[in-house]
């Protein structure tokens, strides 16, 4: 690691950064990340580039990859299932910008969280060789994850365009709920990090649950068409309440699931608390560990 990325000596060395508790460690985890916003970013950066190092096109990737992915679901539901909401619904979009709205938040968050399980491992010379803010590592490997989530927005909204429907008012909710998501990101990196650091298959564990979690979530399918148990599973599914925002805001054009809303913002809150926790509890054993 370069020189130019170890960090200044005021409030940055191995000891635990967030010692409030409850509720008072969100305030902390603000101040520290106002201290240490240039690192963080010149750290998200170099994730970007490390990425795609001695590729041809290099950073050029991350915004081929979203782009692409949208071009592919678009063929696909809009050309060869040719899919029909009919006279049976009512909804402000047709089936693609349905299925996009969802799988935007989807596909976030499958980058993001396996990447967070070895946010720490990765950085083992790093952890043990110079003094350096642990708490870094997961915040930046979500923010890493941010550029995708914009891409991926504005592809939806040009397809919007292209095929007549404009973005929904609601679209100025965007900010807020890209808070959210980062926030939510953010905890469970920490959690999912400090993990990984004692169970190094969590990452494998994770791209099962991403695999089979695409058809039990409110991605693919009609709501109000769906068999009384899917949607059961459904609400059993974490991960709905993170994608229900997101549909509203692009979508529906209102707050259709206020409730998802509420447990969104809890499970922020939630992992943010319970990751940062984790971490100050483990962290005096990441050293023998890694």
């Amino acid at each position: 690691m370069q020189q130019n990325l170890k960090p200044k000596p005021d409030g940055v060395s191995r000891r635990n950064v967030f010692v409030e508790q409850g509720p008072a460690q969100l305030l902390a985890a603000y101040s520290f990340l106002k201290k240490n916003r240039h690192l963080i970013m010149e750290m998200t950066v170099r994730d970007l580039r490390d990425r795609y190092v001695s590729q041809w096109f290099g950073m050029a990737w991350s915004v081929f990859h979203p782009i692409f992915l949208v071009v592919v679901y678009v063929a696909v539901f809009k050309f060869v299932f040719q899919v029909r909401l009919g006279d049976t619904i009512t909804l402000p979009g047709d089936y693609t910008s349905l299925v996009i709205s969802g799988l935007i938040p989807w596909l976030v968050m499958q980058e993001s969280l396996p990447r967070g399980t070895s946010c720490i491992i990765g950085h083992a010379a790093l952890i043990k060789q110079i003094s350096f803010p642990i708490e870094i590592l997961p915040i930046k490997s979500a923010l890493a994850s941010m550029p995708n989530l914009i891409i991926l927005t504005g592809c939806l909204f040009f397809y919007n365009i292209v095929t007549g429907t404009l973005p929904p008012l609601s679209a100025v909710l965007l900010p807020v709920y890209w808070v959210l998501l980062l926030g939510f990101l953010i905890g469970m990196n920490f959690i999912l990090g400090t993990i990984g650091v004692f169970m190094r298959d969590v990452k494998d564990f994770l791209q099962l649950v991403f695999t089979a979690g695409l058809f039990l979530s409110p991605i693919l399918y009609i709501p109000n068409l769906v068999p009384g148990w899917l949607n059961a599973i459904f609400y059993l599914n974490p991960f709905s309440y993170v994608i229900w925002p997101n549909k509203d805001v692009v979508f529906y054009g209102e707050i259709a699931h206020p409730v998802a809303w509420i447990v969104f913002i809890g499970f922020t809150i939630l992992s943010l608390i319970l990751g940062i926790r984790l971490m100050q509890k483990l962290k005096p054993q990441f050293g023998d560990v890694l």
